[in-house]
This record gives structure tokens, C-alpha cells and sequence, in this order.
């Protein structure tokens, strides 16, 4: 007689221990997955952000140069504007030595901004590209574990029905003489 424990109520279903670690697998597998995915999804954009950045800086399209700078050249322009103001504010602005400072205020402004063009953020291209990297290898690692989950999960379900097929085959050749692992 053959029951849901296999022949004879021999074998034929996992253990609750098998079948708690095949869940426990299986749960790992689906944290693996999403988180993995997720990791490399914001690695992938993170780079993307740096690679825009340099594609902007190596454009040699000035506006576009400009623009990838643009905070610290606003930063520039703003203390130069008040540099101006406060001199307008002692007298006139176009004689004296008034003229002559906003002409030289104009021009360390002006080379201010030529030197946030060239090396003002590239640190920060650089650590985008790093943490994208990072993130990168953080979703690849959580990838691998949801693949080593897998296979282990399938690995114990294996073991299992094998186990159980050859306890059925004992007794088979216990009880009738035959069967088992005979060549």
C-alpha cells in the first residue's frame, strides 16, 4: 500500500527540516534577487550621472561646459556682483580707482570661472563613478547569493528524493529479495 510518505510509508517526502531550509533558501533567493537588481539599477544610474558629467566637460561645447559647472561659477559671479556693489557704494563706479578695481574684479572672476571649469568637480565625477562601481558590485555579490540559494535549495530537494528512493529500494529487497542496486 502506497501512502504521502512514499511506499510503505517509506521515503518519498522532505523532512520539516529540508523543507524549512528549502523555504529559507527560497527566501534568500528572492532578497538576493530584488536587492541585487536594485543595487545594479543604482550603480547603472549613478554612472550614468558621471558619464553625462564628462561627456559635458569634454564636450568643448562651452554652454555645455558652463552648465556642468554651473553651481560654482553662480557661487563666483555672485561674490564678484557684491564685490561691485560695494564699491559702487563708496563712490562712483566709473572713475578712480573704482574703474580700475572692477576691471580687475571682473577679470579674477572671469579666471575663477575658467578654473571651476577645469577642476572644480571632478572629484565628484570621480566618486560617482566609484560608488556606481560599488553598487555595481553590491547588486553582482547579492545576484551570486540568490544564484548559491538556488542551488542549494535544489540541491537538498535532490539529496532528498534521492535518500528516499533508495530507502524504498531496501525494503523492496528486503521484503521480496529483489530490486536494490543490483547490476
Amino acid at each position: 500500500m502506497e501512502s504521502d510518505e512514499g511506499f510503505m510509508g517509506i521515503g518519498g517526502k522532505n523532512s520539516n527540516q529540508q523543507n524549512q531550509s528549502i523555504g529559507n533558501l527560497n527566501n534568500l533567493f528572492n532578497f538576493g534577487m530584488n536587492a541585487g537588481q536594485n543595487a545594479i539599477s543604482s550603480g547603472n544610474s549613478s554612472l550614468g550621472a558621471a558619464g553625462s558629467y564628462w561627456s559635458s566637460l569634454l564636450s568643448g561645447n562651452k554652454a555645455s561646459m558652463n552648465q556642468a559647472v554651473a553651481p560654482e561659477t553662480n557661487a563666483i559671479a555672485s561674490a564678484g556682483d557684491a564685490q561691485r556693489r560695494q564699491q559702487a557704494s563708496l563712490g562712483t563706479a566709473r572713475g578712480g580707482g573704482v574703474s580700475g578695481g572692477n576691471q580687475q574684479q571682473q577679470t579674477s572672476q572671469n579666471a575663477a570661472v575658467d578654473n571651476a571649469l577645469f577642476s572644480a568637480r571632478p572629484a565628484a565625477a570621480a566618486g560617482a563613478t566609484q560608488v556606481g562601481g560599488a553598487q555595481i558590485g553590491e547588486g553582482t555579490n547579492l545576484l551570486n547569493t540568490a544564484s548559491s540559494a538556488t542551488a542549494n535549495a535544489g540541491k537538498i530537494a535532490t539529496d532528498a528524493r534521492t535518500q528516499a528512493a533508495q530507502e524504498q529500494q531496501q525494503v523492496i529487497k528486503d521484503i521480496f529479495g529483489f530490486g536494490g542496486n543490483s547490476v
